[in-house]
């Protein structure tokens, strides 16, 4: 079987390739990663709906005089929502 000079070449030029690839990856440099919070935000527009909504009503009439919370805040079963002057009413 006889080889052409032209595959003798295209083979030599393959097998330098491969070995100046293979010694540039021996040379590759190691870096220890860390990761680390760079501060971006993003801000977003839009409507919350709620889950459910409830309406407050007394029993009896009279002035509030404290009511718990703002607008937004979630509250448990039993909370203290309002409080209302008892004194004006005795």
């Amino acid at each position: 079987m006889k080889i052409s000079i032209t595959e003798n070449i295209v083979r030599f030029t393959l097998l330098s390739l491969f070995l100046q690839t293979s010694a540039i990856a021996g040379m590759a440099e190691y870096v220890a990663v860390k990761s680390s919070y760079v501060g971006s935000s993003t801000s977003l527009g839009g409507t919350v709906i709620p889950h459910r909504e409830v309406n407050l009503v007394a029993k009896m009439p009279g002035d509030i005089v404290f009511i718990a919370g703002e607008e937004g805040d979630e509250f448990k079963k039993g909370d203290d929502l309002a409080r209302q002057d008892i004194d004006a009413l005795l």
